[in-house]
């Protein structure tokens, strides 16, 4: 795993999104090297700035859950809709469950119904449990 964290690093450094991104996944989990949760932070920052939808989800996750940074849905929430309207159905359904975990069943439906048309199987399992089936 230290030669992978090495190559994100490395990648990392020439702007490649996804390489930023898994480099502070990392770093969140402690794969490969010290866990850093400030670290992975920046990382997931530097990610979505590049371009990373994945890094922007998990950068939005960390919003929604108050983790290293202040809690701000309304950030979260931001980087979701972006992440879902750039076509990456893991910000679809990351914005479902805000709504969900907010009590708001009809816009939660509607997040996991794009994310789910854009065949996220965990979206469409959320759906079909909101929907009682």
């Amino acid at each position: 795993m230290r030669k992978a964290v090495k190559f994100f690093d490395d990648a990392c450094i020439y702007r490649h999104s996804e390489a930023c991104n898994s480099l502070g996944w990392s770093f969140w989990k402690g794969l490969g090297i010290e866990q850093n949760d400030k670290h992975a932070v920046e990382l997931f920052e530097i990610a979505c700035t590049f371009g990373s939808q994945r890094g922007c989800v998990n950068l939005g996750a960390r919003y929604a859950r108050g983790q290293v940074v202040g809690k701000d849905l309304a950030k979260a929430s931001e980087l979701f809709v972006a992440a879902c309207a750039s076509g990456f159905a893991q910000g679809c359904s990351a914005k479902g469950h805000l709504h969900e975990e907010a009590g708001e069943r009809d816009d939660a439906t509607t997040w996991y119904r794009k994310a789910c048309e854009r065949n996220r199987r965990h979206a469409c399992k959320d759906l079909e449990r909101l929907r009682g089936r």
